[in-house]
């Protein structure tokens, strides 16, 4: 009901997924009503009495009838917000706090796919429509004809910030889209199509793009694939990247690390600053199931906590964080034991929502949200949620203090940092600051976005544009990034969609 009058609200936008980008979500936290529901076939509130008589008389008692069944829905428990980004019409619409989640299956009370309480000024005019770049040609002419089109950024500082104001300095870099794991989540069964090594970044391209966006304000750059250590130009990158002055991380499943512990130790020496190990499951057999590898690959993957460890201990300032995307029914019941790894290893946990992609399994009853994950855990530990430490995180934190019982008091009293990553349950949008330039070189503005909104850098590069071009082509990509959840409503939005988008593998996390 509610999407049904949200869309005829909508009428006249040019394009359904444009007003969406536009209205970014709806919250589960607010309610509202409607002071003037014109305000959606006006840009501007009437001047007089006269004006106000004039204005679009033919709409009122449309308009009328759909205010009215927006508050029978609000009364009826659909609780929605309407709350725009900056400068977004209807500008008379309030948005009054409630304390009511919005749950949209009737499956389960721990479903509440909604975005938070993140808010934007209304008091700045809605940003003009970005002009898209729906090709991306192979010569030199092609491209010029588009550029022509373009606008120039007011400044080199203004290229990495979008048109909410948002400035991007943290850039995830692809090596590659092959992996040596299967995992469910990520890859589809039936596995990718991979493109020719010709189609791809070489390492040249990539350090030199890497240099473009180090000149714009890019800090902080993350490795990511397909599998990084499979890229075997990974060290040399990583000390190249080094030398440009940025924060340089990577995503690993760690295979690769813990069969060849002597790699980790260059990667350390040469300044890699932080290392995120995906690994899913403790048990070998469910190991073996999400990965769709065998059991024994385990071993190695834990190896690698351990050397990072004795690394650590060494001098290395390297951060370690281990990524467990939570799955209701698969690995939900290990979330007590990464927390008894984390405190026994000394690495940060931190449990993400399993999130919707090309066949990667996801549904209403495969999602499990942060807060039941911490309810399910609240008889073994105690929560207690530790101060923001970054707008731009996008990882709540806790310091998770195990309670003891008359089996196991080894742990009585220890405690941990545990991260949940929220992005389906309690999006951070708002706070935004990454790109993602895949293996072939496309640049993803938002990890949710279907691809419409992609560019490929790697043609323009290979094209022979100009440092102002390919600068002035970034800009046009950033200036089309959705406000949030890559123009969609929410997770069950996302998964209408997501055969539209690449697979995890393909995008590089």
């Amino acid at each position: 009901m509610i999407r049904q009058v949200i869309k005829q609200l909508n009428h006249g936008r040019r394009g359904c997924d444009a007003w969406r980008r536009q209205t970014h979500a709806f919250s589960s936290t607010a309610a509202c009503t409607i002071d003037d529901a014109a305000a959606y076939d006006d840009e501007s509130p009437p001047s007089s009495d006269r004006d106000k008589d004039t204005r679009r008389p033919r709409q009122q008692p449309r308009l009328e009838a759909l205010r009215k069944q927006l508050e029978d829905d609000v009364l009826a428990g659909e609780r929605i917000s309407l709350r725009a980004p900056r400068g977004a019409p209807p500008r008379n619409i309030h948005v009054h706090q409630t304390t009511t989640p919005l749950t949209t299956t009737k499956t389960s009370n721990h479903q509440p796919f909604h975005s938070n309480n993140n808010t934007i000024s209304n008091e700045q005019q809605l940003p003009p429509p970005p002009i898209l770049i729906t090709h991306s040609p192979e010569s030199y002419q092609d491209w010029q004809a588009i550029l022509a089109k373009l606008p120039h950024p007011p400044s080199r500082q203004h290229v990495l910030q979008d048109s909410y104001g948002r400035r991007h300095n943290y850039l995830r870099f692809s090596l590659t889209e092959r992996c040596n794991f299967r995992c469910t989540y990520c890859m589809p069964i039936e596995g990718v199509a991979l493109q020719p090594e010709e189609q791809l970044l070489t390492t040249t391209e990539l350090l030199t793009l890497a240099k473009h966006f180090c000149s714009l304000g890019v800090n902080k750059i993350r490795l990511t694939g397909g599998e990084p250590t499979l890229n075997p130009h990974l060290l040399d990158i990583v000390t190249e990247l080094k030398r440009m002055n940025v924060s340089v991380g990577i995503t690993t499943n760690g295979f690769l690390l813990g069969q060849k512990p002597k790699l980790l130790e260059q990667l350390m020496a040469a300044g890699l600053d932080s290392m995120n190990v995906s690994l899913d499951s403790l048990e070998p057999e469910k190991f073996a199931r999400i990965t769709r590898r065998p059991a024994s690959y385990l071993p190695k993957v834990l190896s690698v906590l351990d050397a990072s460890r004795r690394n650590h201990d060494n001098s290395s300032n390297v951060s370690v964080k281990v990524n467990i995307v939570v799955m209701r029914g698969q690995n939900d019941d290990e979330l007590v034991d990464f927390v008894k790894l984390g405190s026994e290893k000394n690495v940060v946990i931190r449990f993400i929502e399993y999130m919707p992609f090309t066949n990667n399994g996801w549904n209403t009853n495969t999602f499990m949200s942060y807060t039941e994950m911490m309810e399910r855990t609240s008889d073994r530990l105690h929560w207690e949620q530790l101060p923001e430490r970054d707008p731009h995180d996008t990882t709540k934190w806790y310091k998770a203090t195990f309670r003891g019982d008359n089996n196991d008091t080894t742990l009585a009293s220890a405690s941990t940092t545990v991260g949940f990553i929220t992005s389906m349950s309690h999006h951070f949008c708002a706070g935004c600051n990454r790109l993602r330039v895949s293996a072939d070189g496309q640049i993803k503005v938002c990890l949710f976005d279907a691809g419409s909104h992609m560019v490929s850098l790697r043609n323009a590069m290979r094209a022979g544009l100009s440092e102002d071009d390919l600068h002035r082509i970034v800009y046009a990509a950033v200036q089309s990034k959705p406000w949030a959840l890559g123009g969609h409503l929410d997770a069950l939005d996302i998964s209408k969609d997501a055969g539209n988008n690449r697979p995890m593998t393909l995008i590089g996390g």
